[in-house]
């Protein structure tokens, strides 16, 4: 039988009841259809920037021939012909990394037709803080300049990070509002937990921010109506970690230790007969973030395009 919908801890005749009781099946959150529908907004907004002479461009720029990083930059190709948007795939020698990319970089802030930059991973630490610090934040399409996360955290306009961006998204399709609720988030890093937390707190959920140093994780958990887990580790969070109802969003992508292909951070199939709804991995935030490179790509254009016109007199 499913689990009641209610807040965690409350029975089900006193809870407030917070979705439509799915089946089993149902509680598996689709990222490719919420992909599809945030490539179609990106694509409308395409659409209106080409009528005023505007094509909506986005740069790649990596290093090398990673295996995976191959397989993502097809994965941004197929969303970029569903958007609409013009793509640039720009490799950068190994051997020459930190000058070809800083020349590459100052071509691209200083091209008016190319309107956001990808940093694609996988690149060494101090090269990846020394490039972001040399990409402009009129081009950040991932979000992650000095700029973009302080406005961010201003609760000023700016460009929203994909992962967070794509994790409130998925969250959204099943719970419209979030205010008031209580978010549990695993991950305090600058690219996932802090500038999602801030997301969540601008629209005033109560949120807490788990780590490595979390004394009791399940505990933490436990508590979460929604919880959201980008640590890393293979199948790490059971069904001793989720509240009944809990609505869970599983950002990890990690080898299956089985060697049956991928697998997230949370142990999908001991945890669908509890919660409300989990992401899968593949097929959950992954798509959802490729396709708020698209929709972060046609927002940079805009601006670009307002920069452009005329000073009114």
């Amino acid at each position: 039988m499913a689990p009641p919908l209610t807040r965690p801890g409350e029975s089900f005749s006193k809870g407030e009841v917070w979705m439509t009781e799915p089946q089993v099946e149902d509680r598996l959150i689709s990222g490719r259809a919420v992909a599809r529908k945030i490539e179609a907004g990106a694509a409308a907004g395409a659409a209106l920037l080409r009528a005023r002479g505007i094509e909506p461009t986005l740069a790649v720029v990596h290093l090398g021939n990673h295996a995976d990083a191959a397989s993502y930059r097809r994965a941004i190709d197929q969303s970029a012909r569903r958007a609409g948007i013009d793509l640039r795939t720009i490799p950068v020698p190994i051997d020459d990394a930190q000058q070809g990319l800083l020349e590459v970089l100052t071509c691209l802030n200083n091209d008016p037709s190319v309107h956001g930059v990808l940093l694609q991973n996988p690149m060494p630490f101090a090269l990846r803080q020394l490039t972001g610090k040399q990409l402009s934040a009129d081009k950040d399409v991932e979000g992650q300049t000095a700029l973009n996360l302080g406005r961010l955290a201003l609760d000023e306009p700016a460009v929203v990070p994909c992962t967070p961006a794509a994790v409130l998204a998925l969250i959204e399709d099943r719970l419209p509002d979030v205010r008031g609720r209580r978010v549990v988030v695993v991950n305090g890093s600058t690219t996932i937990g802090r500038p999602l937390a801030q997301i969540l707190i601008a629209r005033e959920a109560t949120v807490t921010v788990c780590g490595i140093a979390t004394a009791d994780l399940a505990e933490e958990t436990r508590r979460a109506e929604i919880l959201v887990v980008a640590i890393g580790q293979a199948r790490a969070i059971g069904a001793e970690h989720v509240a009944e109802g809990a609505l869970v969003i599983d950002v990890g992508i990690n080898e299956d230790p089985s060697g049956s292909g991928m697998c997230g951070d949370v142990d999908t199939a001991a945890v669908l007969g509890v919660v409300a709804g989990v992401t899968p991995v593949p097929g959950g935030v992954g798509p959802v973030t490729t396709a708020m490179l698209m929709a972060n790509t046609v927002l940079l254009a805009e601006r670009h395009g307002v920069a452009l016109l005329p000073a009114r007199a």
